[in-house]
């Protein structure tokens, strides 16, 4: 590999030697010290915010410290563990120069790991432009060996096909991340990617055939896939017996075809324990429903406790019952979109899994879909509340954490009746008894679009108003006093979150409940009693809310 020399950072003065000056407490110090100051200095790769923002190598690269004098620059160039990782964008501005350069740095790592991070801008995809990273991509093939990151995004045919293992001792075998992100427009003629006798542990692949990655599968313990087709998911299972985690993201177009048919045989997976299925079909079409359902019939997990999914209507209740049965597996983390379940499937589900601490309604990524049972009749069959349903059964009774994402309006009103047994008397009194005493947490947030109102999250919590001509609470906040106080009570017992969502917000940052219900209940249902008027005012709640990611926009 030839060696360029590596020009410094436009605008910077060039290295000056000390001249008479007292050398300083860096100019003192050891190589190492220096060297191993200079590794804190820059700054990992995980931070994926850096290559949408910055054309070229990392943002705190080596290149300014260079700059400095010429014994840090010496020191800097002479560094391995500095060059060892390496990010790359294609942008419409890049040249042939700042290719170079990334050929070098990977040419200073010396015999190191090395993480590397290619990705093109789909926007600025031209032959021409695609082309000016095939020197690099040729490079980035022949330091494969030496690769425990690996990331490619967004890059045309024509590079992939220049990322392949040439020969069989060139295999990436201290590869420990693999992601391949393909974009779905080229699907159908992505090159063959040989990685030989590599064997990651984390596997991401989107819009790629699985007949496309040549790899050792057999220490695989976590895949996230997109597009995958049924037959090729079941594939994986039975090429990586240590696999643990498998999250899969279908995505469904009008031409596609995803009820193609399956091997009919048994697949018992020992180690599987986290599983998210993604089969919404916003087409509805014939058999798209069965996906599910055919791997449920199909696999046996005894490992599996989390299952989370993204289903259309109606989900195979019967199907996972017996599932979880045959696979002798306790399910603790239950996750489903709560369009695709009818109240009395919800309550046979309740029942069926008694061991289940973590349960979640989560938003659909589709709001033209069919709701089997409202929000409010679904969230009434677990609230303990006999103003609102009155039984002495108890669904979940082990539940420590409870999250509710819904484009309907939450019934804020049932929350308390989550944690706890309210009981009413003739004589006017109530009773209040411990209904789940595991329950930690309480998260409820509404997404809904508000087309009169276009701002930041701050600026909706603090200046929303409802429309001037409205003669009800609008149906997103708390609708009386009773309720507010309840739900103010509820936080003394357990870490509750409640929210609203505009569409108009682009955040993951949710507007708080009780700071807009208590600025504008006054209006319809008059101030607020003194008793919650002081409490107000003697603390400081927190006007917006962090969105967990299980329950960000999709």
């Amino acid at each position: 590999m030839s060696t360029l020399p590596i020009p410094l950072p436009e605008g910077t003065p060039s290295p000056q030697l000390h001249q008479g000056r007292p050398r300083n407490v860096t100019d003192r110090a050891p190589v190492e010290v220096l060297a191993h100051i200079f590794q804190f200095y820059i700054e990992p790769l995980d931070s994926e915010a850096t290559i949408f923002n910055h054309p070229c190598v990392q943002p705190k690269d080596v290149l300014p410290l260079g700059a400095v004098c010429q014994r840090w620059r010496m020191i800097a160039w002479d560094w391995p563990r500095l060059w060892n990782s390496l990010t790359f964008r294609l942008h419409s501005t890049t040249t042939e120069e700042m290719v170079q350069l990334a050929i070098e740095w990977l040419g200073r790592s010396g015999r190191l790991s090395l993480s590397i991070f290619l990705r093109e801008d789909f926007e600025y995809f031209e032959t021409k432009t695609s082309e000016l990273l095939i020197p690099l991509a040729d490079t980035v093939s022949q330091v494969l060996h030496r690769c425990h990151y690996l990331r490619l995004s967004d890059l045309m045919p024509s590079v992939l096909s220049h990322i392949s293992v040439v020969h069989p001792i060139d295999s990436p075998t201290v590869l420990k991340t693999l992601i391949v992100e393909c974009d779905e427009n080229l699907y159908n003629i992505t090159p063959l990617l040989n990685f030989g006798t590599a064997a990651p542990l984390v596997l991401t692949i989107a819009y790629i055939k699985l007949d496309r990655i040549v790899m050792d599968w057999n220490n695989l313990t976590e895949l996230v896939a997109y597009c995958l087709y049924l037959d090729e998911i079941l594939q994986v299972l039975a090429l990586a017996p240590k696999i643990v985690k498998l999250h899969i993201f279908m995505e469904f177009h009008s031409q596609d075809n995803h009820n193609r048919p399956v091997e009919s045989r048994s697949l018992h997976c020992a180690n599987l324990r986290d599983l998210y299925l993604d089969t919404f079909d916003p087409y509805r079409r014939p058999g798209s429903g069965e996906i599910v359902s055919t791997f449920l019939r199909t696999t046996t997990l005894p490992s599996l406790t989390t299952f989370r999914v993204q289903h259309s209507p109606p989900f195979p209740t019967l199907v996972f019952l017996d599932f979880v049965c045959r696979s002798g597996c306790t399910i603790t983390k239950l996750s489903l979109n709560e369009e695709c379940i009818s109240v009395d499937d919800l309550v046979m589900l309740a029942k069926g899994l008694p061991a289940v601490t973590s349960f979640s309604f989560h938003l659909c990524p589709d709001d033209s879909h069919i709701q089997l049972s409202p929000l409010h009749d679904l969230l009434r069959v677990f609230c303990l509340d006999d103003q609102f349903h009155d039984h002495d059964d108890v669904l979940f009774p082990n539940l420590k954490h409870i999250s509710v994402g819904s484009i309907k309006p939450v019934p804020w009103e049932l929350l308390p009746g989550l944690k706890w047994k309210y009981s009413y008397w003739q004589d006017g009194t109530r009773s209040v008894q411990r209904g789940r005493p595991n329950l930690e947490s309480i998260f409820a947030i509404h997404d809904f679009e508000d087309s009169l109102y276009v701002g930041s999250r701050l600026e909706y919590a603090e200046k929303y108003h409802p429309p001037e001509n409205s003669d009800s609470v609008p149906e997103q906040l708390i609708q009386d006093w009773e309720t507010f106080y309840k739900l103010w009570q509820l936080t003394e017992d357990v870490c509750l979150t409640v929210g609203i969502w505009p569409d108009a917000m682009a955040s993951d940052y949710a507007a708080d409940l009780f700071a807009l219900s208590y600025r504008v209940l006054p209006k319809f249902v008059g101030e607020p009693p003194e008793y919650i008027r002081k409490s107000w005012e003697a603390k400081k709640w927190p006007i917006s809310w962090t969105i967990p990611k299980d329950q960000q926009r999709y």
